[in-house]
């Protein structure tokens, strides 16, 4: 039997509401999925001295504090971080409509 797959439609301008629960996103993620270095940068860079609290609750922390921009760290690392930096950077909205605001950047960070 296949699980039940939920779908969203999410439309530009409209804010997302509902509960976004990390831990359980974090979850759900494979451990073979990987997000490359260069996305951590800004993350560190919001959290500022909250990164050394959150880190370890990380499966693979950088070393000395640095990301390297090609190397591959655990997307669940990525999403627990991306979760705190968007909660810090967007204090009056809900978790989700935050999180989905602070992703928009990754385009940016990529096309850099």
């Amino acid at each position: 039997m296949l699980p039940t797959v939920l779908a969203e439609t999410i439309r530009s301008g409209i804010a997302l509401f509902g509960s976004y629960d990390v831990e359980e996103e974090v979850r759900s993620i494979p451990r073979s999925y990987g997000v490359k270095g260069m996305f951590f940068d800004r993350v560190v860079a919001v959290l500022g001295p909250d990164f050394e609290r959150i880190a370890k609750l990380l499966v693979d922390p950088p070393a000395r504090g640095r990301y390297v921009g090609f190397r591959d760290y655990p997307g669940g690392d990525f999403s627990r971080l991306a979760a705190a930096a968007a909660r810090k950077a967007y204090p009056r909205l809900g978790l989700r409509e935050a999180v989905r605001r602070f992703a928009l950047e990754d385009f940016r960070v990529f096309s850099d």
